[in-house]
This record gives C-alpha cells, sequence and structure tokens, in this order.
C-alpha cells in the first residue's frame, strides 16, 4: 500500500510540473556524491526533451546561506535532487514565491509549505535505506514526466550502487529500476566475484586487493596473487601488457572461481564468493561497470568537479575522457590518505579503544575523502566485526569538520545514524548518511568534545555487546 500511495505522489507531482510553463527558467541543484550525481543526471535529461532551459549547481551541502541566495536569483522554478527534505525551513523561508520541487530519500526535517512539491518515501512510511535513493526518486519523477526517460533508469541504479543499496541484489522500489534497466536493454546482470575492478584491474592486482574477498596468501600479497594464478594455469599477461578479469575466457573464470573457493576452505562460507555484477550494454572498460562507474562519479563530486560525473551520465564523450584522467588525481589524493594513515595510526592523532578507532586527520587530509578513507580501512581485514572507526578531517572553506563513521561487518542491529545523530544533538552540528556509513559536519571548536563523546559512547556500546 505505501509504494502504491507513493507512486500516485509522483503522478500528481510529475502533473504539477507539467503545468508549468515552459518559459520560467530552472535552477537544478543536487547533491554531489554518485547518488546526487546520477539524480542531477536523470533530472537534466528530463528537462532538456521538455524543451525548458536551466542551469544545474552541484553543492557538497544544501546550507541555509546557499539556499538564501538562491532566494535572490533570478530562477521560478527549482529542483533539487538527493537533498532538500532536510531544510524545509530554510526553503520555505528562502523560496517562498518561488516554484519549489524536492527529490529526496533522506529523514525529514519540518513540513513544506504547499507550494513545495516534495517527493520523499519517508512521507510514505518507506524508510529502508535500501528501498530507494535519490537517483530512484529522480528517475521514477522523470518517468512519470516523461516515459521516454525510461532510458536513464541504468543510471537510477549507478546511484543506488553509490549510495551503497545493493547487497548482491535490490530490494523495495530499487527492483523496479532495475528491471526497467533490463527491460530496456541497458543492464545485464551477471555473476562474479566479489570483487571491484573486474574491467579495469589486471588480474593479480584485482586478486591482491581484493579487501572484500579474503584469499589466504593471496589477498595482500602481489607475489602470491601471481603464482596463485599460475597454479591454475592462467597467464597473467598479454603480449606487452597485463590481462584483466574482463580478457579471461569462460573456462579460464571458472577456473579461477573454483580454484578461489579451494584456497578459502579453511574459511568460513567459502564459497561465498560470487555477487551480481551490473554490466552496462554498450560501454567498455569502466564505463561497463554500474560499481567502478559509481566509483568514478563519487571521485568527480569529491574532487569538485561534479560536471564531469554528469556528463559520464549523459554520455559526453569528451566528459568522459576527462572523467578517467580525473580519476586518476583521486585515487592519488586517496593513496595520500592511506600513507597518512599508516604514518600515524601509532600516534596522538589516532585514538584506539576495545572497539573502536578515531582518526584526526585535521588538514593533512582532504575532508571529502576521509569517508572513502574510512571505508578502506574498514576493509582491510585488521579489525573484527563490529568494530566502529571514525574519522575527522577539516574543511578550510567553511570552519567545519567532516566526521565519517564507518563499522566492519554488516550487524543489522548496528545503526550508524542514530550514533551520530546522537552526537551532534549534544556538539551541534549536520549528520546524515545511513545504517552503515554516515557522517556529520561539526563546528571546529567542538572536535574535542565530540571525540569525548564518541569514545563514551562507543565505550558503552562495548560493554553492551
Amino acid at each position: 500500500m505505501a509504494f502504491e500511495e507513493f507512486r500516485e505522489a509522483i503522478d500528481r507531482v510529475s502533473a504539477v510540473f507539467r503545468k508549468v510553463p515552459k518559459d520560467k527558467k530552472v535552477k537544478l541543484v543536487t547533491n554531489y556524491d554518485a547518488d546526487g550525481i546520477s539524480a542531477g543526471a536523470i533530472l537534466a535529461r528530463m528537462l532538456e526533451r521538455d524543451g525548458r532551459k536551466y542551469d544545474v549547481e552541484i553543492l557538497a551541502q544544501l546550507k541555509e546561506d546557499l539556499i538564501e541566495r538562491m532566494g535572490g536569483e533570478e530562477y521560478e522554478v527549482f529542483l533539487f535532487s538527493d537533498f532538500g527534505s532536510g531544510q524545509l525551513e530554510a526553503l520555505n523561508r528562502c523560496l517562498k514565491g518561488k516554484i519549489v520541487f524536492v527529490m529526496d530519500h533522506h529523514d525529514i526535517q519540518g513540513e513544506a509549505e504547499e507550494w513545495i512539491h516534495q517527493l520523499n518515501p519517508h512521507l510514505f512510511g518507506i524508510d529502508d535505506d535500501k528501498a530507494i535513493s535519490g537517483s530512484g526518486v529522480s528517475y521514477l519523477f522523470a518517468k512519470a514526466v516523461d516515459d521516454r526517460n525510461r532510458d536513464m533508469a541504468h543510471v537510477a541504479i549507478i546511484g543506488a550502487i553509490g549510495d551503497v543499496q545493493e547487497n548482491d541484489g535490490f530490494t523495495g522500489l530499487n527492483c523496479e529500476l532495475l528491471a526497467d534497466a533490463v527491460a530496456g536493454g541497458r543492464i545485464v546482470v551477471e555473476r562474479g566475484p566479489r570483487l571491484f575492478g573486474l574491467q579495469t584491474r589486471d588480474i593479480h592486482k584485482l586478486l591482491e586487493y581484493g579487501s572484500d574477498l579474503k584469499i589466504p596468501g593471496v589477498t595482500g600479497n602481489e607475489s602470491g596473487a601471481v603464482a596463485f594464478l599460475q597454479g591454475l594455469g592462467i597467464d597473467v599477461r598479454n603480449g606487452c601488457g597485463f590481462r584483466k578479469y574482463a580478457d579471461l575466457s569462460v573456462e579460464e573464470r571458472d577456473r579461477l572461481i573454483a580454484g578461489i573457493v579451494m584456497r578459502r576452505q579453511r574459511l568460513d562460507r567459502p564459497e561465498d564468493i560470487l555477487t551480481n555484477v551490473y554490466r552496462i550494454v554498450g560501454e567498455t572498460g569502466l564505463f561497463s561497470d554500474a560499481k567502478e562507474v559509481s566509483t568514478l562519479l563519487n571521485a568527480c563530486g569529491r574532487l569538485d568537479r561534479g560536471e564531469l560525473g554528469l556528463g559520464v551520465c549523459l554520455n559526453d564523450a569528451v566528459k568522459k575522457r576527462e572523467a578517467l584522467e580525473h580519476m586518476k588525481d583521486y585515487r592519488r589524493m586517496i593513496v595520500k590518505g592511506i600513507q597518512w594513515y599508516h604514518r600515524n595510526k601509532k600516534g596522538d592523532r589516532v585514538l584506539r579503544g576495545d572497539n573502536y578507532m578515531i582518526v584526526n586527520a585535521g588538514s593533512d587530509v582532504l575532508h571529502t575523502i576521509i569517508g572513502t578513507i574510512m571505508s578502506i580501512v574498514s576493509k582491510s581485514g585488521d579489525f573484527e566485526d563490529g568494530f566502529y572507526l571514525m574519522g575527522l578531517a577539516r574543511n578550510p572553506d567553511d570552519g567545519l569538520t567532516k566526521v565519517s563513521l564507518r563499522v566492519t561487518g554488516n550487524d543489522p542491529s548496528i545503526d550508524l545514524k542514530s550514533i551520530v545523530v546522537d552526537l551532534v544533538g549534544v556538539t551541534g552540528g549536520e549528520a546524515g548518511g545511513h545504517q552503515f556509513a554516515c557522517g556529520a559536519n561539526i563546528p571546529v571548536d567542538v572536535e574535542d568534545e565530540f571525540i569525548r563523546l564518541a569514545e563514551k559512547r562507543f565505550g558503552e556500546l562495548c560493554v553492551l555487546k
């Protein structure tokens, strides 16, 4: 019933949008992460097809001062995607007299005035973090406006993956999105090893860096990975270069899967090595794997080049080439961040407890990638399940500290978002995110208090455990 009510609301809001005169210029404002960029691209394509003039702004946060600035701009129509529901008070106050549409899936704070047309699954009791993302809401709206926008379903799937809503398949409304993408011939779902980089990483590096799939003697060991492949009769090289998983024959892939299972015999669930691979039809290399594209979009947004991500989603050949070059810069920044962590993990910038680690990177790690660093560290295999990892990095532009919280494993009883919301409730700041990946922005001058409260909270959780 909740899904049907949500669809009815989508039909109502899309009907309102179609009645907006096309001479009114539109401002499209979207989030800078993979989900937000995907949502923005879907809505941009919708606006183009509808013959509307529009501009796009990509933001890390929808802050009150930015909304106040928008209120003085020439635009008569605003579309917000992947945020807006948490800023209704400011939207009500600053954009009065405008026509506002909000496509979001985050928690709702406040009530929207009647001239704000909000689509959010929470309004209908759909509060599962895995049911639909911001790009999914934007896609369903765009499809209701014009059925031609069905061809953007694969972009919504990329966004959902970027928002960590895929776990060997989808649930909720995301299943409808995937069905549209498959029926439209844009995505083929295949089975493959639970490893990131099937299309782009050299096969031995794929196994060496595969933190999601522990292989004794191989994971974290380059020579061990090469020897393992050679023992299976799989050539590592292809002419003067190295082979990738995508280069292997079907028989070689089967041999590799069997070999991984055998090597994992002493681990729990050694056969649990396969997952869904979402192949984008008509693309090659990185662009053919939805999971890798979501990472690329995230890289573009995190280093303030979200427009490249939009171009990727809209199949702009020039922007796609630029985005690949940009990805190299992003990887270099990640490597620098990881190196900083390893140099400092035994120093006073890293606090350790029985069930937690807090990394205070200050200005030494870019604030937009601290979450990525903590995700990588959480998958390193150095911590047991249920271990909390919190990272902090300062944003020099606004005097705030970015906080990112992760946890190892996938215990359904753990809700990181509730932890961060409680902490911010004491220190001040803004919190957001999801059950297993969340964060906050807090004033720099409350860092010490925030860390002290976090240590206390983690300690209490350890006792309860």
